[in-house]
């Protein structure tokens, strides 16, 4: 008798278990928004920057950056450099969409996943 109330008891458990599990994954994680100070609420991060495509947005918000963070003429070789950084990344990004978006409709699910 008892090895057919532990069979039963560890059949109880894993339906349990099983259950809690499929209720975690069926409701949307809710996570309490953080109050964001005024200065953050203008932030380019928040307001997405306008543009056609990558290198554009990034050029925007190259320039916004310069403006906001006042950058002097004896930081500007650096901040020439770290610009060119950025707009590098988006012209790659943007060919990565673009070779991406040809690719797609071939695509098989594992290709899809990697890209």
């Amino acid at each position: 008798m008892k090895i057919i109330r532990s069979s039963h008891l560890a059949s109880a458990a894993v339906v349990a278990l099983l259950a809690l599990s499929a209720a975690a994954l069926a409701q949307p994680a809710q996570s309490p928004a953080p109050a964001a100070p005024p200065a953050a609420a203008s932030s380019p991060m928040t307001h997405p920057v306008p543009g056609k495509n990558m290198e554009e947005r990034v050029e925007n918000h190259i320039k916004q950056l310069h403006a906001q963070l006042q950058i002097t003429p004896a930081e500007q070789p650096q901040w020439d450099q770290f610009a060119q950084v950025m707009r590098e990344n988006a012209r790659d990004m943007d060919q990565a969409f673009l070779q991406r978006a040809q690719q797609y409709p071939t695509m098989n699910a594992m290709q899809n996943m990697q890209s």
